[in-house]
């Protein structure tokens, strides 16, 4: 997250959250060399979602100071749900603990 705007005292508060989380984690590696996903069109649109029609909302948004999921992957998992994405500006991964998370919240709402 955007450690910028936080004093050391928060950072080691959130850093105990995250502790229990850690112990959960995501091969990124693998996932990588797993993408693009191959049940995809030649647009990149998934093959079990009917063109414009999803059976449920979707949302597809991403950070623009995200250095985990790039711009480029929140593109590619819109373009395969056939959803337009979301780039809220200056929000990082966790944006639940940045500075913009009601503008953030606002665009879910």
């Amino acid at each position: 997250f955007d450690h910028d705007h936080y004093n050391d005292e928060q950072l080691r508060e959130y850093m105990t959250h995250f502790q229990r989380d850690s112990k959960v984690t995501i091969d990124l590696k693998d996932m990588n060399a797993k993408l693009p996903i191959l049940t995809a069109d030649d647009e990149g649109c998934s093959v079990f979602v009917k063109k414009g029609v999803l059976q449920y909302p979707a949302l597809v948004l991403g950070g623009s100071k995200d250095y985990i999921v790039s711009t480029d992957a929140v593109e590619e998992t819109a373009r395969f749900y056939d959803v337009d994405s979301v780039m809220v500006q200056d929000a990082a991964h966790d944006v639940m603990l940045a500075e913009c998370w009601t503008r953030v919240a606002e665009t879910i709402e």
